[in-house]
């Protein structure tokens, strides 16, 4: 739980970014049941991660919830979800050594493999930490700010809901991540090529493979940052 004050900012900075988004003819769904965020996404032939996907993982209400957005006719047209990870004294670097082995497989078919060296942020990230995905948006509501508004309210609800949190982290293509637009979501901390492979996983998108993937992520004192931006954004509207 935030401090009384932090957390009522927070409350503010939600309504503010869902309202944003209601502007722009969006209507807003959430829920923590996986299996149902799975069948709302049959529709338009999307399908869950494997980092959310009830085929992999088994997110229960306090681990985990997900945020959609329709149009007026309900149809999905945007994505995110949160899940946290409660690592206790283990490091984010040494969790992926265990968790990515059972997810992706390298070019002979055999398990990934990490190198021991991972980036400072990896290695020194510890704790109750939360991890983003699905982050997707109908290409017709691109360009538009839908998609860095959505990211930054998965983060301010992600951090109300699993406070005490070390930290978030999620996901991002290179030109993504390098373009700017992790810093309109409103990351902090971004590091180029995240994981360090000494088996990289097979090849399984066009535009980019896992193995190249970068991270974008916030201390919980930069998530407290992004309610105080937030927060004067607001003010300024007044």
């Amino acid at each position: 739980m935030l401090p009384i004050v932090l957390d009522f900012m927070a409350s503010n900075a939600v309504s503010f970014l869902q309202e944003q988004l209601r502007s722009q003819g969006l209507f807003l769904r959430s829920g923590d049941d996986f299996a149902e965020f799975t069948r709302s996404l049959r529709g338009i032939d999307r399908s869950l991660t494997e980092h959310f996907s009830v085929q992999y993982q088994t997110i229960m209400p306090p681990q985990g919830f997900w945020i959609m957005l329709t149009d007026e006719w309900g149809i999905p047209v945007g994505t995110v979800a949160a899940r946290l990870d409660d690592l206790g004294p283990t490091s984010l670097a040494d969790f992926w050594k265990i968790y990515l082995p059972r997810t992706y497989t390298a070019e002979d078919g055999k398990p990934v493999e990490l190198k021991e060296r991972q980036p400072s942020f990896c290695q020194e990230t510890r704790g109750r930490i939360i991890y983003l995905g699905e982050m997707w948006v109908a290409e017709r509501y691109r360009h538009r700010g839908v998609a860095a508004t959505l990211a930054r309210l998965i983060q301010i609800k992600a951090f109300q809901r699993f406070s005490p949190v070390t930290g978030l982290y999620v996901w991002m293509r290179p030109q993504h991540a390098s373009s700017g637009f992790a810093q309109a979501c409103g990351f902090q901390t971004i590091v180029p090529d995240a994981i360090k492979w000494s088996r990289p996983p097979a090849a399984r998108d066009k535009n980019v493979s896992v193995s190249e993937l970068w991270l974008a992520g916030n201390s919980a004192a930069a998530l407290s940052d992004l309610v105080y931006d937030l927060s004067d954004e607001i003010q300024r509207d007044l």
